[in-house]
């Protein structure tokens, strides 16, 4: 392994050439406390030598191109502090030269065409780190920051410029002379695998690393692509990368208890993964590609979206996207999550029927929103049983065990529903909606007041119908209060109806008849036809017997669904 490590400083990093950030990297997550401490220590240092660490790249000491492998937060971060200094000498001293001092020799060079390139470039997808922060002058408009790592670099960006802009300029000078002066070790290997194994060595006690970090590069000092694909395992790491977004963390969690282990923790994961990659047998590829396919799970889980699941030859797979939706982002449950990457992977790999998925994850819907979207019940002992139940679906040798598992699993979450009383007890303060919905507790509600009454509809239809550009009216209008018609009758769930959204707008503030007319020529919804068919008036005695009958119905619904 051909390995050089030389002293230097940062002005002289920043001299060899181009630093590119590849795209497989994590993304940039440092905020106020390490910039704020990175920043102290150089200016309590600022007459001192300073070390900062080893950087470690992929290429070799004669390049005039470097991969970071170690020190992308630091690079990046020198970076960012260099460019507010130089806006800071431009927009609040006025002063070119120095200005162009910093811009044109740590910021941007010349190739030998003499066109500017930025020293440090991102393959990750972040076009605000070269518009925001590179760029000199900034451009008029800024795109919005699409990920966290834009938004992480746009903080520390304004937080280091807020914090110099009131510093003179000769003190910024001073700055600018300790940023240079810092010590560093500037590591090089060329190759890929020989990069990532210096880097492990380095950090072989993972000091401030996440257990994400030491896995991936164990992995990618492990994995040898074919000479035929040599980016073979940088653009699968990409993909995964891409699939958990800012929750890698909660991934590699989900991803272990779904198949090895029901308790890990972030201190103890690394170990265990030593663990798996010592046993005999372990194949570094097949674990890369059951990261790629369990990451795309994961996502699909994360944010349901309609169209992975709408099958021609099977219009009942809508009703998967529709369960997840509800468990995930109406209801908000986290816990559940390695069982549902458990039940999708087992459906992928044809374990399981779709008859028996949607069946699973109707259960699942129901039980969790009477005992906690609606009653707010504590998940003890979720934590383990959601595992548990997924490591037992994932060891099934066949489909036909697989089924008898979930049926188990079905059988036992039956046993824990809350009863009808304290459903009754909790409804009225978990679901309505009235006008606004600023704050989290009122959208919340909102969300499973459209969820009960479109579940009422579907039920009507069989389940065989699903309707989009439906929206909630209240059939008493909220710009009507007084002593009878009060804030908390108004919002109840028994004056609030569904409607499609061009017949919401046709009808406004109307009165009740006609509300009521309307309602009946183009209105396509059993559930909200029958509600007004029978009523010339609607009062406050209207609104509460339906409410009343509706809470009691969608339990009723809610534990059949669940047996069902």
């Amino acid at each position: 392994m051909d390995v050089q490590a030389v002293n230097m400083t940062v002005e002289q990093m920043f001299n060899k050439g181009k630093f590119i950030i590849p795209d497989y990297q994590r993304p940039f997550d440092w905020g106020e406390d390490e910039i704020s401490e990175f920043i102290d220590d150089i200016l309590s240092n600022i007459n001192k030598d300073y070390f900062i660490g080893h950087f470690v790249f992929d290429g070799q000491m004669s390049d005039s191109e470097f991969f970071v492998v170690d020190g992308q937060q630091r690079i990046t971060t020198l970076t960012i502090l260099l460019c507010a200094i130089r806006d800071i000498y431009s927009k609040i001293h006025g002063d070119s030269d120095l200005t162009n001092g910093i811009n044109d020799n740590y910021i941007f060079k010349k190739d030998r065409r003499n066109q500017n390139y930025p020293i440090l470039k991102t393959d990750m997808p972040y076009p605000l780190f070269q518009e925001y922060v590179q760029e000199f002058p900034k451009p008029d408009n800024f795109s919005e920051p699409k990920n966290s790592g834009e938004k992480n670099i746009i903080y520390a960006y304004d937080y280091l410029f807020d914090r110099l802009k009131k510093l003179k300029k000769e003190k910024l000078e001073e700055l600018v002379d300790a940023i240079l002066k810092l010590e560093l070790i500037f590591v090089a290997s060329k190759g890929r695998i020989n990069a990532h194994s210096i880097f492990m060595t380095l950090n072989a006690k993972g000091k401030d690393l996440t257990f994400v970090d030491l896995i991936k590069n164990d992995i990618f000092h492990r994995y040898e692509s074919p000479k035929s694909k040599p980016k073979e395992l940088e653009e699968k790491w990409k993909i995964i990368c891409s699939n958990f977004g800012d929750k890698g963390e909660d991934f590699f969690l989900t991803f272990w208890k779904s198949r090895y282990k029901v308790n890990i923790s972030n201190e103890k994961f690394y170990k265990e993964y030593t663990e798996l990659v010592s046993k005999q047998g372990f194949n570094i590829k097949s674990f890369v590609n059951d990261l790629l396919d369990d990451s795309e799970i994961y996502s699909q889980i994360q944010n349901p979206v309609e169209g992975d699941w709408i099958n021609q030859s099977n219009l009942h797979m809508r009703k998967v996207y529709y369960h997840l939706h509800n468990i995930k982002i109406v209801f908000n449950i986290e816990v559940v999550d390695s069982f549902l990457l458990s039940l999708i992977r087992a459906f992928r790999k044809k374990n399981i029927s779709s008859e028996f998925l949607i069946k699973t994850l109707r259960s699942l819907d129901n039980f969790h929103f009477i005992n906690n979207a609606i009653c707010i019940n504590r998940l003890a002992g979720f934590e383990k049983l959601y595992p548990s139940h997924a490591i037992r679906l994932f060891n099934s040798k066949n489909r036909q065990d697989a089924h008898t598992e979930l049926t188990k699993f079905r059988e036992k979450i039956i046993k824990k529903i809350l009863p009808l009383d304290t459903f009754r007890k909790y409804f009225d303060s978990r679901v309505y909606f009235f006008k606004d919905t600023s704050k989290f507790d009122d959208r919340k509600a909102k969300n499973l007041a459209y969820y009960c009454l479109y579940k009422i509809e579907m039920k009507e239809q069989n389940w065989n119908v699903f309707f989009d550009n439906l929206s909630l009216e209240h059939l008493h209008p909220t710009s009507i209060m007084n002593n009878t018609f009060k804030k908390s009758s108004i919002q109840s769930l028994g004056n609030l109806v569904l409607l499609d959204r061009d017949i919401n707008s046709l009808i406004g503030n109307k009165p009740f008849l006609e509300k009521k007319k309307i309602i009946l020529e183009r209105n396509k919804l059993i559930t909200t036809k029958n509600v007004v068919e029978n009523c010339e008036t609607w009062d406050t005695n209207s609104i509460k017997s339906r409410g009343d009958i509706l809470v009691d119905s969608l339990y009723e619904l809610s534990i059949n669904e669940l047996k069902r």
